[in-house]
């Protein structure tokens, strides 16, 4: 037997990402019934504070320069699962306060999927399928919860922050914008973060 390693195929998916969507959503059908009120849980993941937090630590500016500072294994175990484990926290708040269904993005996983896909998919589940968004402290760093925002803005759901104070479009702009301020002189490129703004 050769000691030669031979690399796994790549993984290809079995199914097109629109059926894969609609699968998903016809799971969440399952428990979310037509009049029942569900809210939407941002925070977050890939991007925001902590992100950000160790990129200064590790003194690098990029997602993937972080992934290969850390490691695949320190990448998950420092950013990844805190910031899950946060969002969960944080969707068990939103519940409890609201009396609402939560739903946190955080969990989800589907092999194959990128940040677009998921971006995508959790956008849909917005716009049919929930009544309202609450936001985790620290939502104006986060490129994911930014676009949440503006999809709910768009939709005029309303929008609560950890606290349970209404985010007007004014206030999230300003915040956004303090965010953007405070990354800029760090020397970090947002151009999320500026693509959210300007469309608010």
């Amino acid at each position: 037997m050769s000691n030669t390693e031979t690399k796994p195929a790549p993984v290809t998916p079995t199914r097109p990402y629109e059926d894969e969507v609609k699968v998903l959503l016809s799971a969440l059908d399952g428990f979310i019934l037509e009049n029942r009120e569900v809210a939407y849980a941002s925070s977050e993941l890939t991007s925001g504070r902590r992100f950000y937090q160790l990129c200064r630590e590790y003194k690098v500016r990029t997602k993937e320069m972080l992934k290969k500072a850390l490691g695949s294994d320190g990448y998950k175990a420092k950013l990844l699962d805190p910031n899950e484990k946060e969002a969960i926290e944080f969707a068990r708040e939103v519940r409890s306060h609201s009396h609402h269904l939560a739903l946190t993005p955080n969990t989800l996983f589907v092999p194959g999927w990128g940040q677009p896909e998921y971006l995508g998919f959790w956008e849909r589940v917005i716009r049919t399928k929930c009544k309202t968004i609450f936001f985790n402290n620290g939502w104006e760093y986060s490129n994911g919860c930014t676009l949440e925002y503006l999809i709910g803005h768009q939709k005029s759901l309303p929008l609560f922050d950890r606290a349970g104070k209404a985010i007007p479009v004014n206030r999230a702009k300003q915040q956004i914008l303090t965010a953007i301020t405070e990354l800029e002189a760090d020397r970090f490129d947002v151009p999320e973060l500026h693509s959210v703004l300007g469309k608010l």
